[in-house]
């Protein structure tokens, strides 16, 4: 059972990519997508708390730091990567996201100055795989603005660190797991909806096609409530860290679903980088890569 709540998870979470992209084909405006999909995930999952009598958290300062963790986990992230599945591929999207940590220890490992050759021998192995991966794309007619949006999804690895070791430190002082992820896309959808209000109204849904709206179903039950719930499940019986090596599998699953189902370009540029870029984040995070193999 362990196995197979990994994979489900794995293919759930590897499938949101186009799921993303198909919104956004069929019409759904970036920013408004993002925030229907939270708003609808954060009212399901906070009613799932209190079906299970899971407690909320009871002081404000709790309620500020979840804010938080939503600001730079939901509102930065999916507002980047939503608006930039508009230029790029699914499992490019993909790709850069599984790369961007690496960025974190580069920065890290410059400013203390202690990083270990193995390390960098695996940041090294990251930016190979992204400029092939991008080398691919650029076969294709890659213009500015989808260099730009390449760029900005690499740069969200720095949001999802931040938020990381923030979330860590609120469930430290007592916050359930399943409350902050339910407060955290309820804080964070808040944050996607007025940025579409303020960039993107009126939102014309007149326009949108039936299988957009699909799309919002399936990332707000199936993408949200069901894989973060197989995830913390896990998370309850074996520990964060071999749930978390989800972000392995994931884009190997991404490419291929896009592959298959919008034509995506999968060349040997695309399959060679995606192999680079897993096994330099598995270099550079090795207690998550021997998690992984145990299992």
């Amino acid at each position: 059972m362990l196995l197979a709540g990994y994979l489900v998870m794995c293919t759930i979470f590897g499938t949101t990519y186009l799921a993303i992209k198909l919104g956004i084909d069929a019409g759904l405006p970036p920013l408004f997508f993002a925030a229907l999909r939270f708003a609808l995930a954060g009212p399901l999952a906070l009613g799932l708390l209190l079906v299970r009598r899971l407690p909320l958290p009871k002081r404000r300062e709790q309620y500020l730091a979840i804010a938080l963790v939503g600001l730079f986990n939901t509102t930065f992230v999916y507002a980047a990567l939503f608006w930039a599945e508009q230029y790029i591929s699914s499992g490019m999207a993909a790709i850069l996201l599984a790369a961007s940590p690496m960025l974190v220890v580069l920065i890290q490992n410059r400013w203390r100055q202690s990083g270990r050759w193995i390390q960098w021998a695996g940041i090294a192995s990251g930016i190979s795989g992204v400029l092939l991966v991008i080398s691919q794309q650029l076969g294709s007619g890659l213009d500015r603005t989808q260099l730009g949006a390449a760029a900005l999804l690499l740069l969200c690895g720095l949001s999802l660190a931040y938020g990381s070791v923030h979330s860590k430190a609120v469930m430290a002082t007592g916050v359930h797991p399943l409350a902050l992820n339910a407060l955290q896309m309820l804080s964070g959808g808040l944050g996607l909806l007025l940025c579409s209000l303020l960039l993107e109204f009126p939102v014309r849904l007149a326009t949108i096609q039936p299988s957009g709206w699909g799309a919002v179903v399936y990332l707000s039950i199936i993408g949200s409530i069901l894989g973060f719930g197989i995830y913390y499940a896990l998370v309850s019986r074996v520990g964060p860290l071999f749930p978390s090596t989800w972000t392995y599998v994931a884009p190997v699953i991404a490419t291929i679903a896009g592959a298959l189902v919008l034509r995506e370009p999968a060349g040997w540029q695309t399959v060679t980088g995606l192999a680079l870029v897993l096994t330099g984040a598995a270099v550079t995070d090795p207690d998550a890569l021997r998690a992984l193999l145990r299992r």
